[in-house]
């Protein structure tokens, strides 16, 4: 949208509550859109498995179930799930896909999920 002001925010290694606090520093003002995959080059099966353990974890807004191998942006996802359970959101599952969904190789996908807060 023209004219609309965009901040993005880069999250490397940090903590949960290393990122909340940003997020709650900027988020007043702003909508937030965390982007990140899940699971990366497993067979689909096993990554749905997976990504589905991680997606339990947000809609219970459990960062600490999260590990460091369930979504290539862990910190940015670790750190907006406690944003949101500290502002007394709940998260709804929009889709849980994997590349296999849209024709990619079914030996070796890419998860994507996609959540709302609110």
């Amino acid at each position: 949208v023209p004219g609309v002001p965009v901040l993005p925010i880069v999250v490397g290694v940090s903590t949960v509550d290393e990122v909340a606090a940003v997020i709650e520093a900027v988020v007043p003002d702003a909508v937030l859109l965390c982007s990140t995959d899940l699971s990366h080059y497993r067979p689909d099966a096993e990554a749905r498995q997976q990504d589905e353990r991680t997606a339990r974890a947000v809609e219970a807004l459990r960062a600490d179930l999260i590990g460091v191998r369930d979504a290539c942006g862990v910190f940015a996802l670790r750190g907006t799930v406690e944003w949101a359970r500290r502002a007394g959101l709940r998260a709804t599952r929009l889709a849980l896909t994997t590349s296999a969904d849209s024709g990619g190789d079914p030996g070796r996908v890419v998860g994507y999920p996609a959540f709302a807060f609110a």
